[in-house]
């Protein structure tokens, strides 16, 4: 049998409460969905889903909230606009406090039924029906109602420290004002609820707020008493927000230290890799680098070996050839090479033998003799001639005369020798 559905006694009187008693209960109406709308609005356009939600019914809320789809077109709000939040927000609120009271005892037929369950066990659940909601819904978490009333304000009224507290962590705004000008720590402190003025102090609700006649938090307190708890507690609150704010400075200046001790290990280290890469680079480097100087040097070496050489041979040969023979190619050849080694490289040249020097000097004499016209000269003046100190003028003396014979050469006019054949 079903617990909330108590069984008739007898009399027509007792079959038609349980009837009534039936039709309120959300799990029927759920059951009925093939005879009626799931919305099932009543007078006061309270819904199925809000119905569930004063019932504090968890299965029939989510089901019609997550499997129907119930507010997906059509936002559950009463008569006076009040959401779910709202209704939520007066879960286990005692009758002279809770702001939907009037609703519950509106209709005599419908009575409000007892509770089997604790207030705790209830507002736990209607917590988690507010998580739900939030989660499809949350641009209702600041939703007014006609008065300009939150679920905050009807949280504060009906003591809901724990509502208050979700609804702050969420991101409801905590010092909105209603039309009055009256924020939800006013309402708190009218109503003499020291838990929910705890609550709204630790989030950071302002007493200082005045209403639109001036009033503050303080001004509306229940009774002296309630006003001195309040003062206490904004001293507490306020002292207790000043120590964790200067915990989290701490904590975040702390977190900036280790963050740049980091940064700086880590800089200092990736320094040290890439020191370490360039030089663990540049040893085969400085390897290839020296051998390759070697090769170079020695292949200089070689090569400088193979050109004195060279310059020996076609010096000694071109020189000798070229200047007593007459051939221009080996003498150049020679001095070129000559001209182009440096003197610590080339060894000087050893002295001809006296029948080749002799030999060379009768050649040179020949070639004079052919280029100057005349015949050739004598052994006696190739004797003479070789004794004379070579003469780098070619005029004729002023006191020669001129010859009788003019095929022949004046006497006073001196042999013409080749140069090169001195430089040899």
């Amino acid at each position: 049998m079903d617990p909330f559905c108590p069984a008739p006694s007898g009399g027509a009187a007792s079959a038609s409460s349980s009837r009534l008693n039936v039709v309120r209960k959300p799990s029927v109406r759920v059951r009925q969905a093939h005879k009626t709308d799931l919305r099932n609005t009543d007078k006061s356009r309270l819904t199925s889903l809000a119905w569930a939600a004063l019932e504090v019914n968890l299965e029939v809320f989510e089901w019609l909230l997550i499997d129907y789809g119930h507010d997906d077109q059509e936002l559950s709000r009463d008569a006076e606009h009040n959401t779910v939040f709202h209704l939520l927000a007066t879960v286990a609120a005692a009758p002279g406090l809770s702001p939907m009271a009037d609703v519950l005892t509106s209709n005599p037929d419908f009575p409000p039924r007892p509770q089997t369950r604790g207030t705790d066990e209830l507002r736990d659940t209607a917590l988690r029906m507010t998580e739900i909601y939030h989660t499809l819904f949350p641009f209702l978490l600041d939703w007014s109602n006609t008065g300009g009333k939150t679920a905050l304000h009807f949280a504060a009224q009906a003591d809901n420290a724990g509502f208050i507290a979700l609804l702050c962590d969420l991101g409801a705004d905590i010092d909105l004002a209603d039309l009055q000008g009256n924020t939800p720590l006013h309402y708190a402190s009218a109503w003499g609820n020291t838990a929910s003025v705890r609550a709204l102090l630790e989030r950071g609700a302002s007493i200082t707020a005045r209403n639109f006649e001036g009033f503050t938090a303080s001004d509306f307190a229940y009774s002296h008493g309630s006003r001195a708890a309040l003062d206490s507690l904004a001293r507490d609150a306020a002292e207790e927000r000043k120590a964790r704010r200067r915990d989290q400075r701490a904590r975040e200046r702390e977190a900036r230290e280790r963050e740049a001790y980091e940064r700086e290990q880590y800089d200092r280290e990736l320094a040290q890799r890439e020191q370490w890469e360039r030089e663990r680079a540049y040893e085969p480097a400085s390897e290839s680098h020296a051998s390759h100087e070697l090769e170079t040097q020695a292949t200089r070496l070689r090569s400088a070996s193979t050109s004195t050489s060279v310059t020996n041979v076609s010096g000694s040969s071109g020189g000798r050839s070229g200047s007593r023979s007459g051939s221009q190619s080996g003498g150049h050849s020679g001095a070129y090479h000559t001209a182009y080694m440096s003197p610590a490289d080339e060894p000087p040249l050893p002295p001809l033998p006296p029948d080749i020097a002799a030999a060379a000097e009768a050649a040179a004499a020949a070639r004079n003799a052919l280029l100057a016209g005349s015949r050739p000269a004598t052994p006696l003046e190739t004797q003479t001639q070789a004794r004379r100190q070579p003469s780098t003028s070619f005029a004729p003396s002023r006191s020669a005369t001129p010859s009788a014979d003019p095929a022949l050469p004046p006497a006073s006019l001196p042999v013409r020798s080749d140069s090169r054949t001195h430089r040899i």
